[in-house]
């Protein structure tokens, strides 16, 4: 009669247990889908900035064409010597 208490009491005390553990990945995941959707607005934010950048270069380039190529000239020669050294 003894061991039937000593089992009872042994499955009761894994009960609360299971209990406890299961609170801790849900926390753990409830973290890391926070961190998530932090990355994820800093990623939207930048791809946004680079589409205004590109809109102003195209808005630009429209406006002063010749400035435009002669800065992509300049830009292609100094790249051409940094490459070659």
């Amino acid at each position: 009669m003894s061991e039937k208490k000593q089992k009872s009491t042994a499955h009761g005390k894994a009960k609360p247990r299971a209990k406890a553990t299961s609170r801790k990945p849900r926390a753990v995941a409830e973290n890391k889908a926070a961190e998530l959707r932090e990355i994820t607005h800093v990623i939207t934010s930048d791809v946004r900035d680079l589409a205004t950048l590109r809109e102003d270069c195209a808005d630009y380039i429209r406006t002063h064409p010749m400035k435009a190529v002669t800065l992509a000239a300049c830009a292609g020669f100094v790249l051409g010597i940094a490459v070659r050294k």
